[in-house]
Formats: C-alpha cells, structure tokens, sequence
C-alpha cells in the first residue's frame, strides 16, 4: 500500500520479537523500496552475523553487490550458493551470467547463462543477462538480439532491456 513508515514500525516491533528470515526480507524489501540502500545493507548485514549460511540473506548480498558492480564478490557468493543448492535456480545462474560477464569472462558467462535459460527460458531477466553475455563475447549476435528482444517482449516497459536491445542493435 506504499505506506513505509508504518510497515517499518511494524517491523521492527517484529525484529524485536524475532529476526527471522521472513522479518529480514520484509525490512529489507522495504528499505529498498524507500531508496534506502545503506540501510537495507544494514540489516543484511547484521542478519547474516547471526545466520552465516542463510541462502536467503546471501542471495540479497549477492545481488546487492551485483547491483553496485563488485563482480568478483557477487561471483564468489553466487558461487557458494551454486555449491550449496545446485544449478536449478535460475536467477543464481543469471546473476553468475551478470557477475561473469562484468569480470570479462564470457565463456563462464555464457555458461551459466545457458543453465539459467534451460532452467527457466521464459524468465525476462535471464533472457537479458543471457544475450548481454553474448553481445559481450561477440561471437552470437544474432543469438543475443534474439534474447534481448525475447527480453523486451516480455516486459515492453522495462527501460533497462529496451536500452539493451537498442545499444546491440546499433553493434
């Protein structure tokens, strides 16, 4: 309902309670959802002090690094999850496609990306990461305008795989 300050008081009376994975992924969506990244860093943060092995938590650190392009540490957790619950999730193996491609390793990149689609090839964000994997590598540009307009299709409004599309086009 957008109403953040009150989900927050809520929340933390619940973190008072207990800080349990469902509290840390509420607090954590909401922090996020106010723009408050140092914040939802935070309590990330402390939530994995106390549960290092949580995939969960280590999932939202991962990505969160993804997000601020520490490819090498996103890549080193993406992987222990990898290790921990198998090739099956595609956003895992989407997000080692990100943290490859960063790093310029696009052999691991197309890799994982190829597990990630098999997984689940009607996933617009797999589809994305996908083909940027291979624009990057340059070796399968029809292959990658395919999964960057898959991508589009999917999620006409989404400004971030229109622009993919549009820069690879223009390759």
């Amino acid at each position: 309902m957008g109403n953040y300050d009150e989900a927050l008081d809520a929340l933390g009376q619940a973190r008072s309670i207990r800080f349990s994975e469902p509290v840390m992924l509420r607090l954590v969506e909401v922090l996020r959802s106010q723009g408050n990244m140092q914040k939802s860093g935070e309590v990330l943060a402390q939530y994995l002090n106390y549960n290092p092995s949580n995939v969960a938590g280590l999932r939202w650190m991962a990505y969160a690094h993804l997000e601020t392009k520490s490819w090498s540490v996103a890549a080193h957790l993406l992987e222990h999850l990898r290790l921990r619950i198998g090739e099956n999730d595609a956003l895992i193996m989407a997000g080692l496609t990100q943290a490859y491609t960063g790093l310029g390793q696009t052999d691991k990149a197309i890799a994982a990306g190829r597990i990630a689609y098999r997984v689940q090839p009607s996933s617009p964000v797999v589809s994305h990461l996908y083909g940027l994997a291979l624009m990057a590598d340059g070796k399968r540009k029809e292959d990658a305008l395919a999964l960057l307009e898959k991508a589009v299709a999917i999620m006409p409004e989404n400004r971030v795989y229109r622009e993919s599309l549009r820069r690879a086009r223009s390759v």
